[in-house]
């Protein structure tokens, strides 16, 4: 027994051929490695059979990425410039991809689960100098995360942006060119990346000003490209999708706060095991914090990005998603491992018995991976509810305009991921929100009729609309109200008729009422 809690004290200690089943210390490491990645893959390789799982936004860019890869041009409709999409490197890998004629639904689940491989290797690669057990924690931390799983299978950039963060990591632990690379592949994987490389860049110039200053210059020379393309072919470098989000919503302070309050804090919680379970997680986060400051550990601006990025979109007033928590999330786990390596210490100086000393770590790996995979099946039936009822409302939509609408109409909705994607690159999708429409950005930010004076100018050929949204005459996501007038209601019923109601064929208890029915409305004339 001795010699199994021994062994399982890995990586970085000096022991004898007496090993357990005379492995060296170095084939221990490479098997523990091994397995390491096993449970990473395998984990998430469970998620998507279970769930099949592709989030809305996803396939925005699986429509850029097709119309790259099909010679259209960087475009979501053809031949309407526009930068939709924050995350150009992302959408150029799954262009790439499509080229070969792969399914892209497939073929970015499989190409993120690969990057995430990478990720838990890096990882490795990071904290084995800082200690076996830091780097222990960190790894099984992420390999097993039921937050980053989902939105690894997803579809979406997160695998890659926290591919490119890590490698941006090493280059700041070790000082080398991958510094300047990763902040660059960060910064063009996701425009929130400006946040890390700001960060980390900014601490590194108080310590080694010179280093920090060439490796920016890294950092700009391998970005100066895509904005100079960008500038060209669109116009302007700043993504249509943010300016879009920050002209049209306007949401109070504590909606905007309330998923950042609700991942690191219990405050938002009424279940007792809950509110336990994170008021462990944000002392063990503020403790690790501590620690990285009173030890200026080259690790503490990874520690004030947690805190300033999560600070930024708490104060955006927009609508917070899931993937914005994934950054702060990730980078996370190093205070994690950083304070439960301390309180490690701090007990294996009281057990006398080095056979319990040793098997403290084990039984904290061993405690993690067993909270998160049960968490992780809990995640597998509510995800896979999400998917089944995108492709039960959703998708049905956008197959219903594919076979109805005429090639070139014009369609005008919120919900543009899944159901322009199955529309097809014939159909023009405008969308309310104006993450593709910059002309609807500009009505919706000054006009409190913005509805039907959008409608009016763009003279949609189909317009989809929620149907709760109809009856409380409030728009999804901004609460603004759709007619403002008796009149404008009449305007709209007399020049648009419905043609069709889809709604969910199932309950879907996780699903909210609002999202369970549409209808389909159709320009009754040509004189808008």
């Amino acid at each position: 027994m001795h010699s199994l809690f021994t062994k399982l004290n890995f990586l970085g200690t000096n022991h004898s051929s007496r090993s357990l089943f005379n492995f060296t210390p170095k084939s221990v490491k490479f098997i523990t490695i091994g397995l390491l990645l096993l449970v990473c893959i395998g984990i998430r390789i469970w998620f998507w059979y279970a769930t099949h799982l592709t989030f809305e936004d996803a396939l925005i860019t699986f429509r850029y990425a097709e119309n790259v890869a099909s010679g259209n041009g960087f475009v979501y409709n053809t031949n309407e410039r526009v930068l939709g999409t924050t995350t150009p490197l992302w959408t150029l890998l799954l262009a790439g991809v499509k080229f070969t004629g792969a399914d892209l639904f497939s073929a970015s689940k499989i190409l993120s689960i690969l990057l995430d491989t990478v990720t838990c290797l890096l990882i490795v690669f990071i904290m084995r100098s800082f200690g076996v057990r830091i780097m222990a924690l960190c790894a099984v931390f992420f390999a097993t995360s039921p937050v980053i799983i989902p939105v690894t299978i997803s579809g979406m950039e997160t695998s890659l942006l926290l591919c490119v963060m890590s490698v941006a990591l090493l280059g700041y632990v070790r000082k080398n060119i991958f510094f300047g690379v990763g902040l660059a592949l960060t910064i063009l994987t996701r425009t929130d990346g400006v946040i890390y490389a700001a960060v980390f860049v900014g601490i590194g110039i108080l310590h080694d000003s010179k280093w920090a200053f060439r490796q920016l210059a890294i950092t700009c020379l391998f970005c100066l490209p895509w904005y100079i393309f960008s500038l060209a072919y669109f116009g302007s470098i700043l993504p249509q999708s943010l300016l879009a989000k920050r002209s049209v919503y306007h949401l109070d302070l504590i909606t905007s706060a309330a998923p950042f309050i609700n991942a690191f804090t219990p405050f938002l919680d009424i279940d007792p095991i809950k509110i336990l379970s994170k008021s462990i997680f944000l002392l063990l986060l503020c403790t690790g914090m501590i620690i990285l400051f009173i030890r200026k550990s080259v690790f503490l601006p990874a520690g004030i990005f947690v805190f300033l990025y999560s600070a930024v979109f708490m104060f955006s007033r927009t609508i917070i998603f899931n993937w914005y928590l994934i950054p702060p999330i990730f980078v996370s786990y190093i205070l994690l491992a950083v304070a439960i390596d301390w309180c490690i210490i701090k007990v294996q100086r009281n057990i006398s018995k080095r056979v319990l000393r040793n098997s403290l770590l084990p039984l904290f790996l061993f405690a993690i991976l067993l909270m998160n995979v049960s968490l992780v099946q809990e995640k597998i039936e509510k995800y896979s509810q999400l998917q089944e009822f995108e492709k039960d409302v959703r998708q049905t939509i956008g197959v219903w305009l594919k076979d109805n609408a005429k090639p070139g109409s014009k369609i005008f909705l919120e919900p543009i991921g899944y159901i322009g994607y199955f529309a097809g690159p014939k159909l023009n999708i405008q969308d309310e929100i104006g993450l593709l429409t910059p002309k609807v950005v500009e009505f919706r930010s000054v006009d409190i009729d913005w509805y039907t004076k959008i409608i009016r100018a763009m003279k949609p050929d189909y317009i989809v609309q929620y149907t709760a949204a109809l009856n409380n005459n409030e728009a999804e996501g901004t609460r603004t109200a759709l007619f403002t007038s008796d009149a404008e209601r009449t305007w709209f019923l007399s020049n648009f008729h419905p043609v069709i109601t889809v709604k969910a064929t199932k309950t879907y208890p996780q699903i909210a009422q609002k999202e369970k029915e549409y209808i389909i409305f159709k320009r009754s004339d040509a004189t808008l």
